[in-house]
């Protein structure tokens, strides 16, 4: 469960990659904020918020490593309650799909050799 975690996770950095690659004019632009996106969130404490921060922190893709069994946060969805392990996975193709749809769209307005 966990190594499907982290491939989600995997998966959605790469699809902001490829939006921010779609996006920005040079490489070092992508870099940075990838750098940015993956050690900002690590610096991130659950304690220092409150509910909403706890959950919301807890969906970032640099969290997923500290993912364990033992804390179970619950995500309340009108009519349904789901796991953290669900939340992750489904906020994970959310963002999958929304990366990747927004830099094809973003590619398309892209001039080349113009």
């Amino acid at each position: 469960m966990v190594a499907f975690l982290h491939y989600g996770a995997v998966l959605c950095m790469t699809a902001a990659t490829l939006l921010l690659s779609a996006v920005f004019k040079n490489s070092y632009g992508v870099i940075i904020v990838d750098f940015l996106l993956v050690l900002i969130p690590s610096f991130l404490y659950e304690s220092s918020g409150g509910y909403v921060w706890k959950h919301v922190l807890a969906l970032v893709p640099s969290k997923i490593s500290e993912f364990r069994f033992t804390d179970y946060l619950a995500y309340n969805i009108p009519g349904r309650v789901i796991g953290l392990p669900a939340a992750l996975a489904v906020t994970d193709a959310i963002c999958i799909v929304g990366f990747i749809l927004a830099s094809g769209y973003a590619f398309k307005r892209h001039q080349v050799n113009k």
